[in-house]
C-alpha cells in the first residue's frame, strides 16, 4: 500500500447500468457515467477489482483491457486488490 501512484478519478461502481455508450468508427466508447455517489480521486487500480472478479462479462474485460492499454499494474497489485475488495465489501 506504500507504492506511490498518480491520483485519478475512481468511480467505485463502473458497470453497464451506470454508463451510456456511443458507437464510433472503432466500435463503442463510454459517452456518459452516472451514479456518482461515492467517487473520489485516488489509486485507479481500486476501480479494477470488480472487473477482475467478473471477467466473464464483455464490459468487464473491455474495462480492464482499456485500463491496461494506458498503464500497467504496479508491483504489489494482487495484495492491493484484496484490500480494495475488503474495503468495498465493508462499506456495503
Amino acid at each position: 500500500m506504500e507504492m506511490p501512484f498518480p491520483p485519478c478519478f475512481v468511480m467505485q461502481d463502473f458497470k453497464r447500468g451506470n454508463l451510456t455508450v456511443q458507437r464510433v468508427e472503432a466500435g463503442w466508447k463510454v459517452s456518459g457515467v452516472f451514479d456518482l455517489m461515492e467517487p473520489y480521486f485516488g489509486d485507479g487500480e481500486a476501480d479494477l477489482w470488480r472487473q477482475l472478479a467478473d471477467a466473464s462479462q464483455p464490459e468487464s474485460r473491455a474495462f480492464v483491457q482499456g485500463y491496461l492499454s494506458h498503464k500497467r499494474f504496479r508491483p504489489g497489485h494482487a495484495e492491493r486488490m484484496t484490500v480494495y475488495f475488503l474495503n468495498d465489501r465493508l462499506a456495503i
